[in-house]
């Protein structure tokens, strides 16, 4: 996001920007090059800062003529619990910004992996304790064995319930189908559809 409040800073304040945005645009995260996009609107800063905010980008960087005159840059790092504004030199940034990404991936995916396993429940094994479950709370997931026949589902369509997915690692052996009691030879991951 460049930052422009003189017009005579705007040529030299877009062409570092233009430079930092190719810098980025070189270097590679997980086999692709790296996305990056400068906000060339007319808006006031706060909007547009607020707008890659909204869409979750993982780092807003501006850049300003002060930033300019000290080579650094101000990064807002969407993960950080602050959210206060670091001051890293360009060449520093650019140098960590893969392991950043890295970073950012981890965080994000053990996040979403915890909330994951705190909202399944692998101890659902009746109708009456499936509609319980759906019932009173709704949201969530429930691990539990299906006989894979599609009839089963009319059971909980007031629910608004269906199987969201066959997970590819199943237990060995068989149990009883969570709908109907009969055999069922795997286990299905019920939710809510949103």
């Amino acid at each position: 996001v460049p930052i422009v409040r003189d017009e005579a800073h705007r040529d030299a304040v877009m062409a570092a920007c233009e430079v930092l945005e190719q810098r980025i645009a070189a270097l590679r995260w997980q086999d692709e090059p790296v996305r990056v996009r400068l906000d060339r609107r007319d808006l006031p800063t706060p909007d547009k800062r607020w707008e890659w905010v909204r869409k979750g980008v993982p780092f807003i960087v501006e850049l300003g003529p002060k930033d300019l005159e000290k080579g650094s840059i101000a990064v807002t790092d969407r993960l950080a619990l602050d959210a206060k504004k670091s001051f890293p030199p360009v060449e520093e940034f650019l140098a960590g910004l893969t392991q950043a990404l890295d970073r950012h991936d981890r965080t994000l995916f053990d996040e979403v992996l915890a909330f994951q396993r705190a909202r399944t429940r692998d101890d659902i094994a009746t109708l009456t304790e499936f509609r319980a479950f759906f019932a009173e709370d709704g949201a969530g997931f429930v691990r539990a064995w299906w006989s894979e026949d599609e009839s089963s589902l009319e059971k909980i369509e007031d629910l608004g319930v269906s199987v969201r997915c066959l997970p590819y690692e199943q237990p060995d052996g068989e149990g009883r189908c969570v709908l109907t009691g009969a055999p069922a030879k795997r286990r299905a991951i019920f939710a809510k559809s949103y």
